[in-house]
């Protein structure tokens, strides 16, 4: 046992002399499992090559490319064995890492596109089941089937808000957040979550600084974690929540992101349940994996819980501690800035009036890409008495633009259309026809949204919960507004 193996492990080959290998560097859970691999490797034949993990006298494991040879007598007898390690444990977590980050990639980019996917059909559904059942009276029989296909369409639309989370594209509104608060927040629903055979400990830190995050979504995160651990305790226990400020100097490829240095507002929670395998940790935030094999799968509820915690710029960290029981580590970067202000309240782009009114005789032209979308946008607006001029393109809308040889009020278009945003269609309108007022609606994402240079609070979102009424409102809204806004 040289220099370099008693640095690296922290035993001198004085105190170990003539004990077994296996008694010295593995924990007791791999010690079995060690101490049949060496004794396979001392069985020949020699050279023989294996990945070996040791654990220090503190516990820490070392991954070690190791080579076993052999020294021979005159005899050609086995007179001695060599074993040569090389540490290649910061190899084996990039390497982990690696393949864990595109593994979560090609998740998320599977569940952006099914929710993209579903969500249109969803959007139709919902849209068309709606307008049915406004045009419908309350005794006509069919009321009640289609009352069951529009709830339908709603638990598919939480489906839908899941894998939007999976894929970190869920719309969000950050602001400066307090963890006490939200914890506070979400304190009588965790103690319903927890029940009375688990013990719920808050432990707020007084000193915690804000983190910029949507405050919906991070009690999303503590209502996820904490019925996950308390599940791992079917016959009770003791469930903490801990809030804390914590300098990370060289961060920390384990954590889902890999988790870089910084300060960071964290949420530690712990369980005293059995501990979760090393292999489970691993596969942790994979959509339906099972935590423990007599369990059912967690759905999509960990990966969610994951999506979201990158999104807000965080990363979660999963660890089965030493003595048993889970403890479940999420970093919220701290704020940039040092206190709380009370934001200013943004100034509307346009005023409902206090009688909403939702009919009208406008013409309005629909630039929509997609048919479903601009047929849904028609059969909301035609029974409140509009006239509507549909287009599937940008240049398809300017050619009836310049057709048309009566007033156009409004234009509704998609924030993106074939060749041309939304944004540069409303624009060449207006050379012609400078009282032409704009409305933005589109089924894509926030982020798509912020791209084309647009607040998300300027654009209606399509999708299968948007009811046609306060489409009509928001319409209206925007041809009584007096003077014309950015947006309109």
């Amino acid at each position: 046992m040289n220099r370099a193996c008693e640095a690296l492990l922290d035993f001198s080959g004085g105190e170990v002399r003539g004990q077994a290998l296996w008694e010295i560097v593995a924990m007791p859970a791999r010690m079995e499992e060690l101490r049949e691999q060496i004794e396979q490797f001392l069985r020949g034949p020699f050279p023989a090559r294996a990945e070996l993990v040791f654990a220090a006298r503190d516990g820490h494991e070392y991954t070690l490319s190791c080579v076993f040879t052999a020294t021979l007598d005159e005899l050609s007898t086995i007179e001695s064995i060599i074993l040569t390690a090389h540490d290649i444990s910061a190899r084996k977590a990039f390497e982990r890492t690696h393949v864990r980050t595109e593994r979560m990639a090609a998740v998320s980019r599977l569940a952006g596109g099914v929710a993209h996917d579903f969500n249109n059909l969803l959007t139709a559904i919902t849209g068309y089941s709606g307008l049915a059942l406004q045009n419908l009276e309350s005794e006509n029989p069919l009321r009640k089937d289609l009352e069951e296909i529009k709830r339908a369409s709603d638990r598919g639309a939480a489906i839908t808000r899941q894998l939007l989370a999976v894929s970190g594209r869920h719309p969000r509104r950050p602001r400066l957040v307090n963890l006490n608060e939200s914890l506070k927040s979400a304190e009588r629903m965790l103690r319903v979550l927890t029940g009375e055979p688990v013990q719920l400990e808050l432990h707020p830190d007084p000193k915690l600084p804000p983190v910029e995050a949507d405050v919906a979504q991070v009690e999303e995160v503590i209502l996820h974690l904490a019925a996950f651990l308390r599940e791992q305790m079917p016959q009770g226990g003791r469930l903490a929540i801990r809030t804390a400020t914590e300098q990370v100097a060289e961060g920390n490829p384990d954590a889902e992101p890999p988790l870089g240095a910084g300060t960071f507002v964290v949420l530690t929670l712990s369980d005293t349940s059995r501990g979760l395998s090393p292999e489970a940790i691993a596969h942790l935030f994979e959509p339906f994996f099972p935590a423990q094999e007599t369990s059912r799968s967690n759905g999509l509820g960990l990966a969610m819980v994951a999506g979201l915690i990158k999104q807000n710029g965080g990363a979660i960290l999963v660890n089965a501690t030493a003595g048993g029981g889970n403890q479940v580590r999420v970093y919220w970067p701290k704020a940039a800035q040092p206190e709380f202000v009370t934001p200013d309240r943004p100034t509307p782009l346009f005023v409902v009036p206090k009688t909403v009114v939702t009919e009208g005789t406008e013409t309005v032209l629909v630039a929509m890409e997609r048919d479903d979308e601009r047929s849904r946008i028609k059969a909301m607006l035609e029974p409140a008495g509009y006239m509507v001029l549909e287009a599937r393109s940008g240049l398809q809308a300017m050619e009836i633009s310049h057709k048309h040889g009566d007033i156009i009020h409004l234009l509704i278009t998609d924030i993106v259309l074939p060749r041309m945003s939304g944004a540069d269609l409303a624009l060449g309108i207006r050379v012609a026809r400078p009282a032409v007022r704009t409305l933005y609606v589109t089924s894509r994402s926030t982020a798509e949204i912020l791209a084309q240079g647009l607040s998300p609070a300027s654009v209606v979102t399509l999708n299968a919960e948007t009811d046609a009424k306060d489409v009509l409102v928001r319409l209206r809204a925007v041809l009584d507004t007096k003077t014309m806004s950015v947006g309109q």
